[in-house]
């Protein structure tokens, strides 16, 4: 059964810390929305039980590739393109940035595609690190969502 989207809000709060905010204060109301696919797919099937939809594409804040105390740290709203783009990924992950580029979906964002696609499975690891191990590297995976 299909849903009604007339029924769901979708709202763009300003901050990261805005999110977090709305979020605390109305636990379990809210679902995050980066770029979509699974969320609208769960939308599209009558699976999507929150009515309230928390866009966080637009953070820059969760959009990041950096390298601290030896370990590369990827932002949720990362994308493919900025994966495969990356010197850094590109030189000390050279599998990551390859299969980056066999995705065939540029603008998706890694923790998106990392939760293999289950956008409630994203939203109990928020706070949760993926670890993979590199040569020499650590690489940490926040799912935000």
């Amino acid at each position: 059964m299909r849903s009604d989207v007339a029924l769901y809000d979708l709202v763009a709060p300003a901050t990261l810390d805005a999110v977090l905010q709305q979020l605390a204060s109305e636990p379990g109301k809210h679902t995050l929305i980066a770029g979509g696919t699974e969320v609208m797919v769960a939308l599209n099937t009558g699976r999507l039980n929150q009515h309230s939809l928390l866009s966080i594409q637009h953070l820059r804040a969760l959009r990041f590739i950096d390298v601290q105390d030896n370990a590369i740290h990827i932002g949720s709203g990362t994308t493919f393109t900025d994966l495969r783009r990356s010197e850094l990924v590109g030189s000390d992950l050279p599998l990551m940035a390859q299969s980056a580029s066999w995705t065939g979906r540029h603008a998706a964002s890694f923790a998106g595609l990392w939760c293999d696609a289950d956008a409630g499975e994203c939203q109990r690891q928020a706070d949760d690190s993926l670890r993979r191990v590199s040569p020499g590297l650590q690489e940490d995976c926040f799912a935000a969502g």
